[in-house]
């Protein structure tokens, strides 16, 4: 068989089939580039759905390892249909872990800003949607007031339902915090007037604390609510002092008749030695003088205040 010179084949080409060749040589390289470089962004896809596997824990060469990834996916994402398609079924599935969710609508927003794609949006209005991913999108993208009060409302109906599992109603609780819309106070103390567990009662106080605006959340009448809850004779000595403390916050706000409410405590809470310790720090520190004497506490009642 005779041996083909590639070389001398091109030599005898026109001037017009060069150029020809050439431009389709180059187009052929182009392709292949970016053939590998889709094929890269699904194996990058693939290695960090597989970081947030079951019990992995990532550190310093896991962490680099996903920021690689998804550096390679973002510059990918919109050139490949296929790729964008297998990151919406990942968020869609319910067998997805919600740490890895929440990374591929970064990578999303990454790649569009605020304009949420389709996908986005309809995955937020599903009625499966896990309501950490609804919070991780109105926070990323900037969802509008509707869509806060939508999730607000879901995230009430999850904590005020009994039958759920207290760790997920503290999730709600927590994602709640982060992106709650209207008046939670009266909900959060609504929710302290129930009887439910210690945990709970924490999570909300600490929701309670931790709310922005309080100016334009707190009222006065919620001291009267308050001091009821804290005079209870079923809560417990832990939560009630955490209740005191929560009074300062709204000193700044209503300084007189916290002053009021912090008395008729002093008055009333005789059976609570350790809190009521507590409560005269608290109007001593307020006044800016020691008007009241700082009781002792036995070892007895420390013990069962610790042990409580």
């Amino acid at each position: 068989m005779a041996k083909i010179n590639l070389r001398k084949m091109i030599f005898k080409l026109s001037w017009k089939k060069k150029i020809i060749v050439g431009l389709s040589l180059v187009f052929f390289l182009v392709f292949i580039v970016n053939l590998i470089s889709l094929n890269r962004a699904d194996v990058s896809l693939m290695k960090l759905r597989q970081s947030y596997g079951p019990g992995k824990m990532c550190r310093d060469v896991c962490l680099e390892g996903r920021r690689e990834q998804k550096d390679v996916i973002v510059q990918n994402l919109k050139k490949k249909h296929s790729l964008e398609k297998r990151l919406t079924t990942y968020l869609y599935s319910s067998r997805e872990g919600v740490e890895f969710k929440k990374e591929l609508i970064d990578i999303v927003y990454s790649v569009y800003g605020k304009n949420a794609p389709d996908y986005i949006n309809d995955y937020f209005a599903m009625k499966e949607a896990e309501l950490e991913i609804q919070a991780e999108i109105v926070l990323i993208f900037g969802k509008t007031k509707r869509h806060r009060s939508l999730l607000t409302n879901n995230l009430k109906k999850r904590i005020n339902n009994v039958s759920v599992g207290e760790i997920d109603r503290l999730r709600a609780l927590d994602v709640l915090r982060r992106v709650g819309e209207g008046d939670l106070v009266n909900y959060y103390l609504n929710l302290l007037e129930e009887e439910m567990g210690v945990e709970m009662q924490r999570k909300i106080i600490f929701n309670l604390s931790n709310l922005s605006k309080k100016e334009k959340h707190f009222a006065v009448d919620d001291l009267r609510r308050l001091e009821s809850i804290i005079l209870s004779i079923d809560l417990s000595s832990e939560i009630r002092g955490t209740l005191i403390l929560l009074l300062s916050d709204y000193y700044a706000y209503f300084p007189k008749e916290t002053l009021l409410t912090l008395e008729y405590l002093y008055q009333n809470l005789d059976d609570d030695q350790i809190n009521l310790m507590l409560l005269v720090d608290s109007l001593n520190s307020l006044l800016g003088y020691s008007k009241y004497f700082l009781p002792e506490a036995s070892e007895l009642e420390w013990e069962n205040y610790f042990n409580n």
